[in-house]
């Protein structure tokens, strides 16, 4: 029960964490875009990403792309600009486009705090799977039985606490080196594997992405 909870616990503090990260960074979204975004195509940019989260087709997409060359290639607003166009290629299915779109924000504002926004956590979603783990090393991962010692923990060799009979003495157990415990999962009866529904502990679906264009688009308040 006290493990539940604490994993719980680790499940909800990470929540709470990835949703401030992901409100921080869509309000540095909204400020740079009412600090460079042209008032005269407020409306008309507006409309067509409207028409996108309505419809994600390829031609839509490809009208915002014809839309912002009327954008001058000095104005600031670029940065946002190559990112949600990146993202309205990715939400019409166009992986190309959008790599093509994330590359140039990456060649055109190396110290962009927009490029972050490529990292799966903010357009996607934890993965139930393997949700509850959140460290560094065991995000993306799922327990599982260790086959090794089929779960006991113990030393494979079935030594008894680290020792084999030998013709005249007891020997330490090399499988073990002495330890009496299962090398493999170093006793705790479990290893650690990649999650079979995801690769980094995070799944991306249409409507994880729709959520996050939405922000990244969404009409400014002033």
């Amino acid at each position: 029960m006290l493990r539940y909870r604490l994993s719980l616990l680790v499940i909800l503090l990470g929540s709470q964490v990835l949703a401030q990260d992901n409100a921080e960074f869509f309000k540095s979204v909204s400020e740079l875009r009412k600090k460079t975004e042209p008032k005269n195509l407020t409306k008309l940019l507006l409309n067509i990403t409207n028409r996108i989260l309505t419809k994600p087709e390829l031609k839509n997409a490809e009208h915002f792309e014809l839309i912002s060359k009327r954008i001058p290639s000095k104005s600031a607003f670029r940065e946002v600009l190559y990112l949600q166009l990146a993202f309205s290629f990715k939400l019409c299915s166009k992986k190309a486009k959008y790599i093509e779109y994330q590359e140039l924000l990456k060649k055109s504002y190396p110290n962009s705090s927009l490029l972050k926004a490529f990292d799966k956590k903010y357009f996607g979603k934890r993965c139930p799977t393997c949700k509850k783990n959140n460290t560094p090393e065991t995000i993306g991962k799922i327990e599982a039985k260790c086959m090794k010692c089929l779960g006991t923990g113990k030393c494979a060799r079935r030594c008894k606490n680290g020792k084999i009979q030998g013709h005249s003495k007891m020997l330490k157990c090399t499988t073990c080196n002495g330890l009496g415990k299962c090398k493999n999962c170093d006793g705790k009866k479990v290893i650690l594997q990649n999650c079979v529904n995801c690769t980094d502990g995070y799944s991306v679906t249409k409507k994880t992405i729709k959520a996050f264009y939405k922000e990244i688009t969404k009409e400014l308040k002033e």
